[in-house]
């Protein structure tokens, strides 16, 4: 009897338990299809910024937008310029309140913005610790290359949470036709005429196992072959290289300067202080010992100067 109850009830939760599984996946379909048509999901035709982390995602993205807001803000101004920014000056302390409202109901504005009009916007990437963040400025190689510089020389360590900042130039669907095509657009405007550069391939996959490594990298090789410029791989020291991220079904393509002399784009890498002072103290003591060695065959060839050429090829024969 007692099995007997306890298949019965087995049988009347299981429909509802498969009822709920129906339900759960039904509105994850929709929240996703929600999210791919608001461009709140990488797909294709974006361009952006792809940042590694090390399992805190959400304080690196805050880390990434302040610094790509403070360096933009440099390059293209703010984003939303202030209007009537004498009238506050002349607030008194009772217009605090008003005032206070007033910036409240701007922020409100920003953030009421669709996702196309922000100048920075969070997408999903599908792939943990990796953040896309894409963009509708003109130009992010040259933003990148700001903050890259400006961390390298002044050795100011402005992330923490951030390992790798890459431009990525555009997107596309991980098939061969689509990145060729998406290849040569964007090489196109880097090898030129006139151009003599050395570049090499770098190949990043994550969450997929069906584009491969071999045939992606001979691809992207023979698109930069039938560029018009002058090229020759470099594996060690290459003026730019060509970044191929696979992310799920997507294909993001990024150009990278100076890649491994700027330590692979790390910004945490490149704050840290390079050790000169231990090489110029070994140069200074080499220098020094050179210096008392020659002096030394200096006055010993003066002594011995009279003695004729023995003595001098004496002192130079190895030991």
């Amino acid at each position: 009897t007692k099995l007997i109850l306890l298949d019965s009830l087995l049988q009347e939760k299981m429909p509802s338990e498969k009822r709920k599984a129906r339900k759960q996946s039904y509105f994850k379909a929709v929240k996703q299809s929600r999210k791919y048509s608001e461009g709140k999901v990488l797909k294709e035709d974006m361009v952006g910024f792809l940042l590694t982390c090390n399992n805190r995602e959400k304080e690196a993205v805050r880390e990434g937008y302040n610094l790509l807001n403070e360096f933009a803000d440099k390059l293209l101004g703010p984003e939303q310029k202030a209007e009537n920014d004498n009238d506050v000056e002349d607030l008194d302390c009772d217009d605090i309140d008003g005032a206070f409202d007033k910036e409240k109901g701007n922020l409100d504005e920003l953030k009421a913005k669709s996702v196309d009009e922000r100048r920075f916007q969070q997408v999903e990437s599908g792939a943990n610790n990796c953040i896309f963040i894409k963009t509708n400025i003109e130009d992010p190689e040259k933003l990148v290359n700001d903050i890259i510089t400006d961390i390298s020389e002044t050795k100011t360590q402005k992330a923490r949470y951030i390992l790798r900042m890459t431009p990525i130039l555009g997107t596309c669907k991980a098939y061969e036709k689509n990145i060729e095509e998406l290849a040569d657009k964007i090489l196109s405007k880097i090898v030129k005429d006139d151009s003599e550069l050395t570049y090499s391939i770098i190949f990043k996959t994550r969450n997929n196992n069906k584009v491969s490594r071999d045939d992606t990298i001979a691809l992207i090789g023979g698109v930069v072959r039938r560029q018009v410029g002058k090229t020759s791989v470099d594996l060690k020291h290459p003026d730019f290289c060509v970044v191929v991220e696979i992310i799920r079904t997507v294909c993001c393509l990024g150009i990278v300067w100076d890649y491994f002399g700027r330590k692979k784009y790390n910004l945490v890498e490149l704050a840290k202080p390079e050790v000169e002072d231990k090489l110029d103290e070994k140069e200074n003591v080499a220098e020094v010992e050179t210096d008392e060695k020659a002096a030394k065959v200096e006055s010993g060839t003066e002594v011995m100067s009279g003695g004729g050429e023995e003595n001098e090829n004496s002192e130079e024969q190895p030991v």
